[in-house]
């Protein structure tokens, strides 16, 4: 993880740039250890930029011995390791399946969520729920931006 990059933006806000799979899986396991249960991690980005793998690295890190895969057609999966893990995936949704689905349901008070494409999420851009806010850009082949914007209380 030599290569990593991070900058401050502000408090609250991290950027970090990785340069491969195992920076963006590693990351996400350092991450993994500042989760608590309750927490509701939301990502967001393109095709291809970075949430499933960071996903993998958080779920490793939180000992998950399962291989974790998106959920994309299975809408959800669940996986237990020191926490439960509720994965989400809403690419193949509209709204109106996502409004039907209820995801309230699958959030635990005593497990992690993890949300892929939740820019997805009605009145996702109008709202901030308490929660960590992942933003994946590419940058390159391998490179990826990760900016994190933590809104847990």
């Amino acid at each position: 993880m030599a290569s990593l990059i991070f900058i401050t933006i502000m408090p609250e806000i991290k950027k970090y740039i990785t340069r491969s799979r195992a920076e963006t899986i590693g990351l996400a396991r350092e991450y993994a250890q500042y989760l608590k249960p309750g927490d509701t991690i939301y990502l967001v980005g393109e095709l291809g930029s970075g949430k499933t793998t960071f996903t993998k690295g958080l779920c490793k890190g939180l000992g998950i011995k399962e291989v974790v895969s998106s959920p994309s057609f299975v809408i959800v999966s669940e996986y237990q390791g020191k926490l439960k893990v509720c994965h989400i995936d809403l690419y193949r949704l509209s709204t109106s399946d996502i409004n039907s689905l209820h995801l309230e349901e699958y959030y635990d008070d005593h497990g992690i969520t993890i949300i892929e494409w939740a820019d997805r999420l009605p009145n996702f851009s109008k709202q901030k729920n308490a929660g960590l806010y992942i933003f994946f850009n590419v940058k390159g082949k391998n490179q990826r931006e990760i900016c994190i914007e933590d809104l847990r209380h």
